[in-house]
């Protein structure tokens, strides 16, 4: 059987491992036998409901095994899946659902209670998993009940989307905004979910005895993708209850017998603090993460001291951080932390799925052959984010797009299977983000000479001031290095003598009325110890009780400005008695 799209993969995993565990939730079990059967009815009914071949189908749902049944049977139809993030506010998912066209809406019902605006594409509504889904308000829809599909007559397999006409079709719209920008549909392929499913299989070899504890949210690309690759492993997915708490987390991780795991950070902090609640706690994390294999760290990379914590008690896993985007399908290199690590200078970098050769390992913090003073000083300041696997290609590119030797910053560019069809309805925009042949990441990065690709933060994450350019990340890494300092993010505001001024918002391991004085006593030092120039330090300091998150566990820096610009303390500030701050100008300005 030909394995080009998401439905072929479930079929073949029905045909080759029919009784064993495909997915459990709540109670609930499904073989990939039945599995199989009920992906076929779910697509019967929504073939029955309009949808075929190019339709595009919302998903709004927290992750259940409903949510994931229905990409499925989605995409078994022909159809497109667009997810649709549960944080966004109303107008936020109107504004996705009207700009894909998505003709059919699948939500929970909570999700649809008040009812939700739709926009006059929608012609169905399936609610999940409500018995009765009549009394929702939407009288100007037909409303179907997820059940009801699933006792739909099965679609017959010939008419499942699949074979290799097929993979090249789209597969799903993923709307993006970054950290910048307004929302962007991102067209992903059947082909470009399986190539990057492959490659998080050559990083973390899941198989048929993996239970992947899925707590990443399937909106999100990185979420779905590393369930798919369980789909292509015909590994079993465990999905937790919609909002169960962190330490009901870890009983769940016991009682499955979870062995896979994947976070963004801030998730992983989360499942920590929580094994530390209590004795009894200590004694239920310790015994699920004993058995824990491997462990994905995505949105961004841990910490010196998280990575610490964090391989001290998932003492047997190995951690494998990505560098990503949606433009990618997810993940272009991998970072290999092996157990028993300690320290940004300990940390594996694997070269997965490099050629024949399988998993090859080397050390961060090596000095590799063919790197002179100005190289090790460029790696120095950028972050160790792996190696690209086999089929992924990376380069780095100036200004002219032309690609430069290692040691040399740039533009992070990537090309190979992963790579999105283009933007969505925006030709313009996938014509200036789809360049002879590469996808340009907008970021700034650097090669070393054993092809290690190193992040050096991102081109519209420079702050343009007094004529000199400020990368973020570089004063970010600098402030990070105070004991005082849990978070960071640097950003420009306008200013009238310097264009733009470098403010930084900071989140305090412990807060107190002496932190801003002690940090601007502490900021020479800070920049001096990171080799940066004075005109990079900041000249505003933001306290802030936490940082506002998007989906992924990125910071929004563009809340942050929006909020200091609106000239109104947000609440998320955390502000000193105006005592303390006379000799400061609004916020930690330094006069």
């Amino acid at each position: 059987m030909s394995l080009a799209t998401i439905p072929d993969v479930v079929r073949h995993a029905a045909l080759t491992h029919g009784d064993g565990l495909a997915t459990r939730c709540d109670g609930r079990s499904h073989t990939w036998r039945e599995l199989a059967l009920l992906v076929a009815r779910l697509a019967g009914g929504l073939a029955s409901a309009g949808v075929e071949a190019g339709v595009r189908v919302g998903l709004l749902g927290q992750n259940t095994d409903h949510y994931l049944h229905l990409i499925f049977a989605v995409t078994a139809a022909g159809a497109i899946v667009v997810p649709l993030n549960v944080r966004s506010s109303p107008a936020e998912l109107n504004f996705v659902l009207e700009d894909s066209g998505a003709a059919v809406l699948c939500a929970e019902a909570a999700l649809v209670r008040p009812a939700l605006p739709l926009p006059s594409c929608v012609h169905t509504l399936v609610v999940l998993p409500a018995e009765n889904p009549s009394p929702l308000g939407h009288q100007t829809v037909n409303v179907l009940a997820y059940r009801h599909l699933a006792a739909a007559p099965p679609l017959p397999e010939h008419a499942w989307c699949g074979g290799s006409e097929a993979a090249g079709e789209a597969f799903g719209l993923f709307f993006t905004s970054g950290t910048t920008g307004g929302p962007k549909g991102v067209v992903l392929s059947h082909a470009n979910q399986l190539a990057q499913a492959r490659s998080k299989l050559a990083a973390i070899p899941l198989h048929r005895g993996s239970r992947y504890l899925c707590t990443l949210p399937l909106f999100h690309i990185g979420g779905m993708n590393i369930g798919l690759a369980a789909t292509v492993a015909a590994a079993a997915t465990v999905l937790p209850r919609p909002r169960t708490a962190w330490p009901h987390v870890w009983r769940l991780m016991r009682g499955e017998g979870a062995t896979v795991l994947a976070f963004v950070p801030a998730m992983l902090q989360l499942l920590m603090d929580a094994a530390d609640s209590s004795a009894e706690a200590r004694r239920e994390a310790a015994a699920a993460a004993a058995v824990i294999e491997h462990v994905l760290i995505g949105g961004q990379s841990m910490e010196a001291a998280q990575r610490t914590r964090a391989l001290s008690l998932f003492h047997r896993a190995q951690f494998v951080q990505t560098y990503a985007c949606t433009e990618a399908c997810s993940s272009i290199s991998f970072l290999t932390i092996r157990p028993g690590a300690a320290g940004a200078a300990a940390a594996g970098a694997a070269t997965v799925g490099a050629a024949a050769a399988g998993v090859g390992v080397g050390v961060a913090g090596e000095v590799a052959a063919g790197r002179d003073a100005a190289m090790d000083a460029a790696l120095r300041d950028a972050q160790l984010v792996g190696w690209p696997v086999a089929g992924t290609h990376v380069a780095i590119l100036d200004a002219e797009l032309r690609e430069l030797p290692p040691g040399r910053t740039g533009q992070i560019a990537t090309s190979g299977p992963h790579v999105m069809l283009g933007y969505w309805r925006q030709p313009s925009l996938t014509r200036d983000t789809l360049v002879r042949g590469w996808l340009l990441t907008g970021d700034l990065g650097i090669l070393g000479p054993d092809g290690a690709l190193h992040f050096a933060g991102r081109i519209k994450d420079l702050v343009k001031s007094g004529g000199e350019n400020v990368p973020a990340a570089l004063v970010e890494r600098a402030l990070l290095a105070s004991p005082l300092v849990a978070q960071a993010a640097v950003f420009g505001l306008p200013d009238v003598s310097l264009g733009e001024r470098v403010v930084a918002a900071v989140v305090a391991h412990a807060p107190s009325a002496e932190l801003e004085r002690q940090l601007w006593a502490e900021l020479p030092q800070l920049m001096r110890q990171a080799g940066l120039a004075q005109y990079m330090r900041p000249r505003q300091l933001v306290l802030c009780r936490a940082m506002p998150l998007g989906p992924s566990g990125k910071v929004l820096k563009r809340e942050i400005r929006r909020l200091l610009l609106a000239g109104d303390p947000p609440d998320l500030l955390y502000l000193p008695d105006q005592a303390e701050s006379e000799t400061r100008g609004a916020h930690g300005t330094e006069t």
